[in-house]
């Protein structure tokens, strides 16, 4: 399993300011469902999933959905960012729908990858 972190898409392909912390088998099929885009992943379960929900409760604005504010765009931040091994080979994930780019991102837009948008 692995706790995914997605921002969903309004029908215009506009990115909702929040932030969706849920668990999946197969994180890329559920965006799929949600129409979201998928921001990063870390390894874990429900038990992880409902710890980070805890973490970021100040943030909670219904359910599985957080404002996308400090110290969840740090959190993601650094799950993005991390080193990846062959179990957890997915940092940065393909972005379903177009380029997402970081506020002041030195790297660029990455071809068939996204940033988180800040």
């Amino acid at each position: 399993m692995t706790v995914y972190y997605a921002q969903r898409l309004d029908p215009d392909g506009e990115i909702r300011p929040f932030i969706k912390i849920g668990y999946s088998k197969n994180p890329d099929v559920r965006m799929r469902g949600l129409m979201a885009a998928l921001l990063a992943t870390e390894p874990g379960n429900a038990t992880t999933e409902a710890a980070r929900h805890s973490e970021f409760e100040d943030l909670r604005v219904k359910g599985e959905y957080f404002r996308a504010e400090e110290p969840l765009l740090t959190h993601v931040r650094e799950l993005m960012e991390r080193p990846s091994d062959e179990e957890d080979e997915i940092i940065m994930h393909e972005a379903p729908f177009g380029f997402i780019v970081c506020a002041g991102c030195e790297a660029g837009p990455m071809n068939g990858h996204m940033h988180l948008r800040v």
